[in-house]
């Protein structure tokens, strides 16, 4: 069986990505993760030798208050999984889309957990974040902010375009759908609206987990697009597993 190393946890601090938070602590239980990265990723003025000492104290400051903000919520969420594992903390002064996939390799992790709003309260994801899903090379969650805590990955739904994928990126999905120990329909979606067509099979079958493989070529590169991405996150009742196609 695949042993599912780290798990990378987004947050800004919202109520959302706490949220999305618990989620991927539960769900730690059931990939049996060894570690999870709670990950702040926040902006000051960027990094030159020329900032004068007060700029300098600024950013330091922010990185403080980040990890002591981490640290607090670290304290929220430990009693959540019932495995022992570790939980780091790591907050950059970074642009996350562009930090992502570097990110990940530094830290070995095997996937990445997020909430589905930010801080304005709009329940769209924000520019920032809707970018990382279409720039991210691992696996991503989207969790809705109103999934129930602790809500187990009972039954997933494969959204699949017809098309074989190839062998590593076949390989890959596979086995990160095994560690999830839960019954996978794959559906074949196509037609004018790919997004309501999943989310109506999705209802239908009583899927606790939506499945989307984002593709450069064929009916399902359209999930590139960021407006039909946020459309998906944002009406979507079941938390959500993007998976990169290599």
């Amino acid at each position: 069986m695949r042993v599912m190393r780290s798990l990378l946890i987004l947050t800004d601090f919202s109520e959302p990505s706490f949220r999305a938070a618990e989620y991927g602590c539960a769900l730690s239980d059931t990939l049996q993760a060894g570690r999870i990265v709670l990950y702040h990723a926040y902006q000051t003025a960027a990094a030159t030798t020329d900032l004068p000492v007060s700029a300098v104290r600024t950013n330091s400051k922010v990185h403080v208050q980040a990890v002591q903000a981490l640290g607090a919520l670290r304290d929220r969420l430990e009693s959540i999984p019932k495995h022992p594992l570790t939980i780091d903390l790591l907050a950059e002064d970074t642009f996350l889309p562009d930090r992502i996939n570097e990110c990940c390799r530094e830290q070995a992790i095997d996937l990445i957990v997020m909430g589905v709003s930010g801080k304005s309260g709009a329940h769209l994801l924000g520019g920032t974040a809707a970018r990382m899903l279409t720039t991210s090379r691992w696996p991503v969650i989207v969790v809705p902010a109103q999934t129930p805590p602790g809500s187990p990955v009972t039954k997933i739904v494969l959204a699949s375009d017809l098309h074989n994928m190839p062998g590593r990126s076949g390989e890959r999905l596979s086995a990160l759908l095994d560690s999830f120990h839960a019954p996978v329909e794959v559906i074949h979606v196509g037609g004018d609206n790919i997004v309501q067509g999943i989310l109506d099979s999705a209802g239908r079958l009583g899927a606790s987990l939506v499945v989307a493989v984002p593709r450069r070529h064929g009916l399902l590169a359209s999930m590139f697009h960021r407006g039909v991405t946020e459309k998906l996150a944002y009406n979507s009742p079941t938390p959500l597993l993007f998976f990169p196609e290599e």
